[in-house]
Formats: structure tokens, C-alpha cells, sequence
């Protein structure tokens, strides 16, 4: 989903704009000619900063630094060293919009967040990935909690689990003409495909 980009000004150099959607782009002169320098997954070249940037701003206090707002939280970059700090880490204000809890064995939540991939907490509290990007609906195996599904929007793919580890590969389709559902697109299982524990 393309959304609007955002720009601003360094406060400490007026030649240095910046500007971004999916990744953040820089100029250094006055914006005839940009570069990016980040990358919104770990692409081995940028900085892996979250993707989808909603405003990109300063603090009159410490005007080396920019803050950069995304569907991941707020991020910082302070110019002169040129480094990234993630202020949001570990904090908990993903979006849900879906969750599923086990009904056999440990408990476990599975939960599929805006943006923000999904997530499976574990029986003493921690939680991991399952996936990234948007992650919809949510279902672990009601016969075995070890084996948890995941979606990404419209249905695209449907990913499964046997360890709890991170999803590898999607379910394969045979649908006819790759119809896509709606954003949040529910599914079910069919109890003849469950894993035994």
C-alpha cells in the first residue's frame, strides 16, 4: 500500500532534506539528488528501519537529531555519527487484528498485528515472529499447540508451522485465477489435516 511521502529539513545543515514512504532517502544538496539510507528489512546494504513513515521531525533541544515516525514506532537518527536508535523497542503497542489461543498443552497466544508481523507467545511469557509485514488472522492447531498458522492480508499466503519455529513456506493454492479476499481474511482449518502432538 502506497501512502504519502514525508520530508523535512536537517536542522543543522540546510542543503540536507530528507524524505521517505518505505525507506528514508536523504539529499545533500538542496534535493536535486537523493540516496537511500535505510531499508525497511535487512537488505545487508542500510540500516533496517520499519517501513510506512507518517512524519519526520525534530526536538529544538537536540537538533542533531531527527525523529522519524513509522507504522513501527519512532526511530532516531543523529547526523553527526549518522546512527539509528529505535525508541520504541520493547515496548508492547503493536496492533492487533486477530489473536488465537492454544486448546491443548501449554497456553500460547498467536497474534497477527498491523504491520507489525506476527507473533506467538510462548507458555512463560516471551514472544517471538512468526512473520513479518501485515499478519491477519491466527490459528493454532486445536489438538497441538506446537503448531501454529499465520496469514498475511487478503489471504495472500497462509503459513504453518510443525515447531513453533518461523514459518518457512505458504500452504500451496490451486484457486482458480489467485483471487485475493478482503484485508482481514478469515480461515479455518479442516480437522482431518491437524497434527497429532
Amino acid at each position: 500500500m502506497i501512502e504519502d511521502f514525508q520530508f523535512n529539513f536537517s536542522q543543522t545543515n540546510p542543503d540536507v532534506v530528507y524524505c521517505g514512504n518505505l525507506v528514508v532517502n536523504r539529499s545533500t544538496d538542496g534535493g536535486l539528488t537523493w540516496t537511500p539510507i535505510t531499508h525497511w528489512y535487512n537488505d545487508g546494504v542500510h540500516p533496517e528501519v520499519h517501513a510506512d513513515l507518517h512524519q519526520i521531525t525534530y526536538y529544538p533541544h537536540f537538533p542533531e537529531t531527527m525523529f522519524f515516525c513509522n507504522d513501527g514506532g519512532v526511530y532516531t537518527f543523529h547526523e553527526p555519527t549518522e546512527t539509528w536508535s529505535d525508541y520504541s523497542n520493547g515496548l508492547g503497542i503493536a496492533q492487533f487484528y486477530r489473536i488465537a489461543v492454544s486448546e491443548a498443552g501449554d497456553l500460547k497466544i498467536a497474534a497477527g498485528s498491523q504491520d507489525n508481523g506476527g507473533w506467538l507467545r510462548m507458555p512463560f511469557g516471551n514472544w517471538k515472529h512468526t512473520n513479518g509485514g501485515d499478519a491477519m488472522c491466527q490459528i493454532i492447531d486445536p489438538t497441538n499447540n506446537n503448531v501454529p498458522h499465520t496469514e498475511y492480508y487478503g489471504g495472500n499466503a497462509i503459513y504453518r508451522s510443525t515447531t513453533t519455529l518461523l514459518p518457512t513456506s505458504p500452504f500451496p493454492t490451486t484457486r482458480p485465477d489467485d483471487p485475493e479476499g478482503d484485508w482481514v481474511t478469515p480461515f479455518i482449518l479442516n480437522p482431518k489435516t491437524t497434527i497429532p502432538p
